[in-house]
């Protein structure tokens, strides 16, 4: 690898406070307020906060080893009404030990629309609930926060699940994105990643070894059940969100003949050395010996995610893009002679052999980056 990576941070990350993403008018005049019994609504979300950690403390969660899990903890579902304009930013308080892990806008056209807040609790961090509800209970506090929360119960598999697409059925192994939270501190996001594999390792489960790093998450592709992860409480209780996994999908492209009276010859760049960009490709890899690619793509500059994989393009796809992006639209051609800009590199990122187990395509682009960064 370089001394230097192409991008330079030049500050530490840092978590901001979380803000909604909601492009509705909230402050519109009429907006509907809280009908009801302020007390009986209080003492209501009180029972079921009580009967929630009751649960928890029932549970062999609680007896874990301390060296098992990073944070012990629990996860909370909150059901709000979105009519009340919420302030989610109140439901997430990183030094208090709580954290927002995310909202998911539910039956929009149903009679019953509202939010699903999900959020992790620090062992022994409750009392910030419970004394905003208390207050409010008993003085009428927090309006603004409580009035809009309906509901609230420990979460399920399914309040962790934010794709759009459908919750996997239960029967068959399913390969899981599995976001971990990263936690307070770098210290507690490497001890919740470790706590997910030992659990997995445990549990028998297939994890891909691929991990992706991002500044609140890591990125891990497990493969499970359904049932039996909904079960793993020492999984889930590290992440914050589970999603569909991506897979490649390769577009067809139309295809033209040219003959050999089209292309009279191809004027190369100048030299790497001197001014001339490279355009890397990643995809199926590069058969490079293409009369239309060879005086560009030298061999040296051809990788592949997988060195066992070799850097040949077992479909054409990738193939295709590297002429694409070396010359653009041919059928446009008006004299013979291709005046190139640039060289083109290549590395294989994709090989579709199993097109049902799917890569973790965010941690294989960054090792991509890294086999050509360093060549």
């Amino acid at each position: 690898m370089p001394d230097k990576p192409p991008i330079h941070l030049k500050n530490k990350l840092a978590r901001v406070p979380y803000k909604w993403n909601d492009k509705r008018d909230q402050g519109a005049d009429g907006a509907p307020s809280f009908i009801g019994n302020r007390k009986a609504h209080g003492e209501g979300l009180l029972t079921q906060l009580r009967s929630a950690e009751e649960k928890i403390e029932q549970s062999n969660f609680t007896e874990l080893a301390e060296d098992y899990l990073a944070e012990k903890g629990f996860v909370l579902t909150f059901k709000i009404n979105s009519e009340l304009k919420p302030k989610l930013e109140t439901f997430e308080s990183i030094s208090g030990g709580v954290e927002l892990l995310n909202v998911k806008l539910m039956d929009q056209e149903t009679d019953d629309p509202h939010m699903e807040a999900t959020v992790f609790i620090a062992h022994g961090k409750l009392d910030y609930f419970i004394s905003r509800l208390t207050g409010y209970v008993e003085n009428d506090k927090n309006k603004d926060f409580i009035d809009p929360i309906a509901e609230i119960g420990l979460a399920t598999i399914e309040s962790l699940w934010t794709s759009q697409s459908a919750l996997p059925e239960e029967g068959s192994p399913f390969w899981w994105e599995v976001w971990v939270r990263r936690g307070p501190t770098e210290d507690t996001r490497k001890a919740n990643v470790n706590a997910v594999k030992a659990e997995c390792a445990k549990l028998e489960l297939k994890v891909n070894k691929n991990d992706l790093t991002l500044p609140e998450h890591t990125v891990l592709l497990i493969e499970a059940e359904k049932g039996d992860l909904a079960k793993a409480y020492g999984i889930l209780n590290c992440v914050a969100e589970l999603r569909y996994p991506p897979r490649a999908k390769l577009a067809n492209s139309d295809h033209f003949e040219l003959t050999s009276q089209d292309i009279n010859g191809i004027v190369p760049p100048p030299s790497p050395e001197e001014t001339a960009p490279s355009v890397c490709v990643l995809d199926t890899g590069v058969n490079r010996a293409h009369p239309l690619l060879e005086p560009l793509c030298a061999e040296e500059y051809c990788s592949s995610f997988d060195v066992d994989w070799g850097v040949a393009d077992d479909v054409g796809h990738g193939t295709q893009m590297c002429g694409l992006a070396a010359h653009g639209d041919l059928r446009d051609i008006e004299n013979g002679e291709l005046e190139a800009t640039h060289w083109i590199e290549s590395v294989k990122l994709l090989k579709l052999e199993d097109p049902h187990k799917p890569e973790n395509y965010g941690a294989a682009t960054v090792a991509c980056m890294g086999r050509i960064e360093a060549i």
